[in-house]
């Protein structure tokens, strides 16, 4: 049996080849997101000559009639593989809990929050995407940080780095509001937090953090335990196991992405 596994977030996508119960590569190219880009985008890698019998395609914001047409296009590809298409969620309870129940949250460019009874997705809460929320994400601690610099909340030795790194605030701005994504461009400057001091990363991390916590996480009462995903997720892992102590939560899993453990999860 050839499998390819696709996850696709809206920064990276990654892919991974089984052939024989064993992975045999993994390879990377950019990502892709249904919300603000067209489906004939949807990430290509060209792997005809493997000629995989199942297809498994996984992608942030992959719901609705976003589905239908992820299964149309992959199966146009590959006319006599079994296509099967989900959302980034779902790849991230397959990884996190297998067959077990518990929550899976996204610390990725945006971010989300569902639960997973061991066979399917149930969403608690509507998400209402970065204009409203995607708390903890990319997106939100890299808006947290310029927000800091335009308004002059660094101390003078931060600031002038910033300024150093992202240019005139006028021009800066003007680059944004004119970029294609605004919400991948404030997600990509969230690495700019090694730029700052300790306390101040430290500082920034814990305020958004502790929001996503209030607005997705502690008005759950269960016991089942809390998963997270995400380069971002790894990053403040010792914040967030502190946090599930503090508010009697179980903790899982926390792994930066979902493909390792997917490959297992498929092998």
């Amino acid at each position: 049996m050839s499998r390819l596994i696709i996850d696709c977030g809206a920064s990276h996508a990654r892919y991974a080849w089984i052939e024989a119960g064993q992975v045999r590569w993994h390879k990377q190219t950019s990502g892709f997101s249904p919300i603000s880009q067209a489906m004939e985008a949807l990430p290509h890698l060209d792997v005809e000559e493997l000629l995989p019998q199942e297809i498994y395609f996984y992608c942030t914001a992959l719901v609705g009639p976003f589905v239908g047409q992820a299964q149309k296009i992959w199966q146009s590809r590959y006319p006599n593989a079994q296509v099967f298409v989900g959302s980034d969620l779902e790849a991230a309870a397959l990884a996190c809990c297998g067959n077990n129940a518990g929550y899976i949250h996204i610390l990725g460019t945006g971010s989300a929050v569902n639960f997973w009874d061991g066979s399917r997705l149930h969403h608690p809460k509507i998400n209402l995407g970065y204009i409203w929320e995607d708390y903890a994400s990319g997106y939100d601690i890299g808006k947290s940080l310029v927000q800091r610099w335009m308004e002059d909340s660094l101390d003078e030795e931060e600031q002038e780095e910033m300024k150093h790194i992202l240019g005139p605030k006028k021009s800066f701005i003007s680059k944004l509001y004119s970029s294609n994504n605004i919400k991948s461009y404030l997600a990509s400057l969230s690495p700019l937090l090694d730029k700052l001091k300790t306390e101040t990363q430290k500082n920034i991390l814990n305020e958004r953090l502790s929001v996503y916590f209030t607005k997705n996480i502690d008005n759950f009462a269960d016991t089942n335990p809390h998963h997270f995903v995400g380069s971002l997720a790894v990053l403040m892992q010792d914040l967030i196991r502190s946090k599930l102590k503090e508010s009697g939560k179980k903790i899982g899993n926390i792994l930066p992405n979902t493909m390792d453990a997917l490959c297992n999860y498929y092998i």
